[in-house]
């Protein structure tokens, strides 16, 4: 509880820090900016899940500290041959640029090997100080980072630094690292440095199932979350990309706060009921029953009140945000009811499903954004993604209450 509760407090306090400094950076940069910088993102999250091939996720798993190490090893090779691919790459910068819509960015896609490289580096660390117990390290990173992350976007526009969101991209996880290392302590670091040949050969071979399997789920997942950015921009330009992006983040982030909390909390408890073999549609049927009695309400105002919201939050010139938040939060509405239990089909062993619901939500999703292109109008593409959102969250919503209603049959057998 103590571990669990340190790691939320410096959630919290780093979305809130995330959150409160939009009015100051959307009074400093302008709706264009946000795009290039939400464009740069969504190609580097991509390639982010690429650049470890998942053995990060290996690094928790084996009793012995010198597999782990030999797990961690070979991610950081999968990393340096990733960021070395698209260091050779960047003589092409810009043609790559011109392919999403953005010659702008081809001056800045020398940043993407450096802000790849460490946010691999991280997720690499992150997982052997959460082997290692150090919280505090990992507390420490989210925090650092959220603050200097803040402060360098804020600086760099008072100072009409040219691409300012782009290099705070870069110096926030580099200051976030440094302060995470000085946290974890020398004699955690020192175990991790020792390189052997045969504990990675060993892990490569006990851990071949996250590239395998683990990687293409991520990879379609990150692929879901930024197809819209990478479309959207070569189509209707960058200041509608910066609209989207600040739609996206004001709009989920708090929400998405509250859903993990839930998840955090459910996961471990209708876990725990499963191995005593015990029943839970029942809380489940209240839980939906509670929740749409407190959503349904408050999204409505929430719907009436978001032109002024967002105005008074933003400043003028974001009326396009208000609008796509209003358009989004019948998606978000759904997400309230399903996402806290997305944890069911692993606890049930239905991945491949849950895979297979993903790689239909792409399709959907893409199939909507293409008719909105097609149509020239954000605003049918607005529509046609939030109600591919509302779609698929109630096809999951049906598929966990004949999940637990299968389960409790078996119980009652």
């Amino acid at each position: 509880m103590r571990n669990f509760v340190k790691l939320f407090s410096a959630n919290v306090i780093a979305q809130v820090i995330g959150l409160l400094v939009y009015p100051f950076l959307t009074r400093l940069y302008t709706p264009s900016d946000f795009g290039l910088y939400n464009l740069f993102l969504s190609i580097a999250g991509i390639l982010v899940v690429i650049s470890t091939c998942e053995y990060q996720n290996a690094v928790p798993l084996p009793s012995d500290d010198k597999l782990a190490v030999g797990a961690m090893h070979v991610g950081m090779l999968c990393l340096v041959a990733v960021t070395a691919l698209q260091c050779c790459l960047l003589p092409f910068a810009d043609p790559i640029a011109r392919l999403f819509g953005s010659p702008e960015l081809g001056r800045y896609l020398w940043m993407m090997p450096v802000f790849v490289f460490l946010s691999g580096l991280w997720q690499l660390l992150n997982y052997w100080f959460t082997r290692q117990k150090r919280f505090g390290a990992v507390s420490a990173y989210q925090i650092s980072q959220s603050l200097t992350g803040a402060g360098a976007k804020w600086l760099f526009g008072f100072l009409r630094v040219p691409a300012g969101l782009l290099y705070s991209s870069l110096i926030a996880p580099l200051v976030a690292l440094f302060s995470s290392l000085l946290t974890g302590g020398r004699d955690v670091l020192l175990k991790c440095l020792k390189i052997d040949a045969t504990h990675m050969r060993a892990a490569l071979s006990q851990f071949s199932m996250f590239p395998k399997y683990s990687l293409p789920k991520s990879l379609v997942n990150i692929v879901n979350c930024n197809i819209a950015v990478l479309i959207i921009t070569p189509f209707f330009g960058l200041a509608t990309s910066g609209a989207w992006g600040l739609a996206m983040t004001l709009g989920f982030s708090p929400l998405g706060l509250i859903l993990n909390s839930l998840y955090q909390v459910l996961f471990p408890r209708c876990a725990a009921l499963v191995q005593e073999k015990k029943p839970f549609l029942k809380q489940y049927r209240r839980y939906l029953l509670i929740v749409t009695l407190v959503v349904a309400p408050s999204f409505v105002l929430l719907y009436l009140l978001m032109p002024w919201l967002v105005g008074w939050f933003l400043g003028a010139g974001w009326d396009d945000t208000a609008l796509m938040i209003r358009y989004l939060l019948p998606s978000f509405a759904m997400m309230c009811l399903v996402m806290p239990w997305s944890f069911l089909p692993d606890v049930f062993l239905q991945q491949k499903y849950a895979l297979a619901l993903e790689i239909v939500h792409l399709i959907l999703r893409v199939a909507a954004i293409g008719v909105g292109v097609a149509a020239q109008s954000i605003q049918v593409l607005l529509i046609g993604y939030s109600l591919c959102g509302v779609l698929v969250s109630l096809i999951q919503m049906i598929w966990f209450w004949n999940m637990l209603r299968r389960y409790e049959a078996g119980l009652a057998d």
